[in-house]
């Protein structure tokens, strides 16, 4: 055998220095699963279907705005024409006010 492994307390140093190598990656085996978990979805509790409410969310959130968009153009419209229609009555009631001063 080689001088370094002479005694058994070097096998029980290498022993201990495999079983933590073991332990850390049966830890980040199991920390990949959970993590790996959480990306599928699973009735409400993953981050999988957390990000599915915030995309559902947004896009009732941009439809309702399009809505809304769609209404104000058309109260635009709306107030534009009767603010049209006045202009005609003021200017027809200034023109018949006018003629009957000259």
């Amino acid at each position: 055998m080689s001088e370094w492994t002479d005694t058994p307390g070097d096998w029980l140093a290498i022993l201990s220095i495999m079983s933590i190598i073991l332990a850390a990656l049966v830890w980040l085996i199991r920390a990949v699963t959970l993590q790996g978990k959480q990306f599928r979805p699973n009735g409400g509790n993953s981050l999988r279907d957390t990000v599915n409410d915030i995309r559902t969310d947004q896009r009732s959130s941009r439809d309702e705005i399009s809505d809304l968009r769609t209404m104000l153009f058309e109260q635009n419209e709306r107030v534009n024409t009767s603010m049209g229609k006045v202009h005609a009555r003021i200017d027809d009631h200034l023109r018949d006010h006018l003629k009957g001063t000259l």
